[in-house]
This record gives structure tokens, sequence and C-alpha cells, in this order.
């Protein structure tokens, strides 16, 4: 399994991820993540979660934050 199938399978399968837009990419150990998510929280919080993986020798974060919408 490629080293974008396993991140993007942890992403897909943790509950305060799975219903946000991460794109994944990786070269050499370097994931890239792109995308939105809802809070600062889950940017700072994904980032982590990769980096621990097997495999990863970097995490180049460039997620935004999503605008929250007025009620």
């Amino acid at each position: 399994m490629s080293l974008v199938d396993r991140v993007e399978r942890i992403i897909n399968s943790h509950p305060d991820f799975m219903h946000e837009d991460i794109r994944v990419q990786a070269t050499d150990g370097l994931v890239v993540l792109t995308g939105a998510v809802s809070s600062v929280y889950q940017r700072a919080a994904v980032e982590q979660l990769i980096q621990a993986l097997d495999g990863v020798t970097g995490v180049s974060n460039a997620l935004v934050v999503k605008p929250e919408r007025a009620a």
C-alpha cells in the first residue's frame, strides 16, 4: 500500500476528518495536505497524526480553515 493510500485511509476513517475536504500527495516521504477543514484544531491535528506515520519524513500543511457560516 502506498503512503498516499495509507494517509487517505487514516483520514477517511478518523471521525474528526472523515467529512472534511482533505487531498493528499506524497513524494519521497514528504506528505502534502491541501483542501479545507472546519477548524484550526483539525488543521493542526491532522498534521500531527500524519507526521507520526512510518515512512513520513515531513508534512507540508496547506490546508485552509473554512469560514464559519453566519446563523
